[in-house]
């Protein structure tokens, strides 16, 4: 993101503090234009316990490896959970004094409710890229049928589809991330199709 926008202002949303060296490592280049919030985002402020389950297919080698999540997953019992903030990411932008151009969400099915938390930040936002995922693997997650219908709601459409994964088990189609834009954008003016 830095080498592309070097003058953006960065702020990162992350609950799991054992992410929190890591973050800072990858961010260090560019510290000056990037606040860490140690929350996780939601339809309100709250506490809720983060549920952790590392990945059986690399052992325990780095919390990188590890799910995280505010929802249940179908593999079980989480192997450890933290107790947690919870924020609205319109009182983080508040905060901030920032109002993003930019939204990006990777929240394992919490989606629509970080969204409900956000409604003055998509009023001025132009581009939201939010992962979605086509399995039940996490209890209650947000699907792409929620996703979609939530941004048209708020005068987002649908422009691209990338990053799309496949179950190796069956082929099905587990997720990606979607790029939706304002209805009004730049991008959505030319009509034709060449």
């Amino acid at each position: 993101m830095h080498e592309i926008f070097p003058d953006a202002q960065l702020i990162l949303i992350e609950p799991n503090s054992e992410l929190y060296p890591r973050i800072a490592e990858h961010t260090a280049a560019f510290s000056a234009q990037t606040s860490l919030v140690e929350a996780a985002v939601g339809e309100k402020a709250d506490t809720m316990q983060l549920n952790i389950w590392e990945n059986p297919k690399h052992g325990n080698e780095t919390t990188a490896l590890a799910a995280s999540s505010l929802l249940g997953h179908v593999q079980g019992e989480a192997t450890r959970r933290l107790d947690v903030a919870v924020r609205t990411i319109d009182d983080i932008c508040e905060e901030h004094g920032l109002l993003p151009d930019l939204i990006k969400l990777d929240l394992q099915g919490a989606e629509l409710p970080a969204l409900r938390g956000a409604t003055r930040a998509l009023a001025h936002c132009e581009l939201c890229i939010i992962e979605f995922g086509c399995l039940d693997a996490y209890e209650h997650r947000t699907t792409p049928a929620q996703l979609i219908a939530y941004m048209e709601r708020h005068s987002f459409v649908l422009y691209d589809i990338v990053d799309v994964r496949y179950r190796p088990y069956d082929s099905a189609l587990t997720g990606g991330d979607f790029f939706f834009i304002k209805r009004s954008s730049r991008l959505k003016k030319h009509r034709d199709y060449f």
